[in-house]
């Protein structure tokens, strides 16, 4: 099986990040947190400084595919991160997953291996991206444990997952159909991106700034 995510752990040189950005930029690993299980990487298609990609180090699908420690593990990892952006830039932060646990569909992922997006951003924004993208599909949940609970009595083959300023999750279980990269596309126009497709656009700058902000 290959995973860009699992190469780029197992081998500094010889991997999709170092081999387009990392070499040129001089910069070997771009990981700017971690823990045990878990590590923290401006992602390729920086759409925003301080876009955040946080990965489990083993490989599994999606948070749906976490057991309880690997899953609080996460929400540790993240907390430090929207902490650290918050200190340097003065903003909190939206969060967002293309999730799948089928291993033989992709779903919105381009990538099949379980990463969670965090966005600086500076206001709430579902109500907006509900009414210009018709999301009224999509259900609030509390907090990521109720999500979880969610999880152990059904698991969905695909969903999406977004959470707002205010840290209220919007959930849609079952959500073929939708384009890959989705979340990337919406927001793309709210930071003036003409590019939402990391494989189009690395966004260098911003990269390579958000790397600064965890010195």
């Amino acid at each position: 099986m290959e995973c860009c995510f699992c190469e780029e752990l197992d081998n500094l040189y010889d991997n999709q990040y170092y081999c387009e950005l990392g070499g040129r930029i001089k910069a070997v690993s771009r990981i700017v947190i971690e823990t045990d299980n878990w590590y923290a990487v401006p992602t390729l298609g920086c759409l925003t400084v301080g876009y955040i990609l946080l990965i489990c180090k083993q490989h599994h699908q999606s948070l749906a595919n976490l057991d309880k420690e690997l899953f609080f593990e996460l929400l540790k990892i993240k907390n430090l991160v929207e902490k650290t952006l918050f200190e340097r830039l003065g903003l909190d932060c939206l969060a967002f997953e293309h999730g799948t646990t089928d291993p033989c569909y992709h779903g919105t992922n381009t990538i099949d291996h379980v990463h969670l997006h965090i966005i600086p951003f500076t206001k709430t924004i579902w109500s907006d991206l509900t009414k210009t993208h018709g999301l009224f599909e999509f259900v609030a949940v509390a907090d990521y444990e109720e999500l979880l609970s969610k999880w152990q009595l059904e698991l969905p083959k695909t969903y999406l997952l977004f959470q707002d300023l205010d840290k209220v999750i919007y959930y849609k279980p079952e959500a073929e159909g939708y384009p890959s990269q989705f979340f990337r596309k919406i927001l793309a126009p709210y930071f003036s991106a003409d590019q939402w497709n990391w494989k189009e656009e690395y966004y260098t700058s911003n990269f390579i700034r958000t790397l600064e902000l965890f010195k």
